[in-house]
């Protein structure tokens, strides 16, 4: 399997609900491409399923700071800084990601 077949199939699980299995398979793309944007939002993401608000702060701000551009990004990391009760940090990337795509 190829890396973006192996991405694809970590994103099915994801959906899915298997976020074990994706959390796997999330990690080892990250593994042979730490860069890779859209694994660390995602394994971000697993992370605040599980109550890792640590790990998804330092996760999701990865990916937003590899792709900046991107509001999703910025958003999810300012749900997860809201979320761990980092208020100011929470409110710098709501306004990021407004930034990125004033209509998100």
């Amino acid at each position: 399997m190829n890396p973006q077949e192996r991405f694809v199939r970590a994103v099915e699980l994801h959906q899915a609900g298997q976020i074990d299995q994706a959390e796997v398979i999330y990690q080892k793309i990250l593994q042979h491409e730490p860069a890779h944007h859209a694994a660390l939002n995602l394994l971000g993401l697993i992370d605040c399923q599980k109550g890792r608000m640590d790990s998804a702060v330092r996760h999701l701000r990865m990916a937003a700071g590899v792709a900046s551009g991107v509001a999703k990004y910025h958003y999810d990391l300012a749900v997860a800084l809201h979320t761990a009760g980092q208020l100011p940090g929470a409110i710098e990337a709501y306004f990021k990601a407004l930034e990125c795509d004033p209509g998100y």
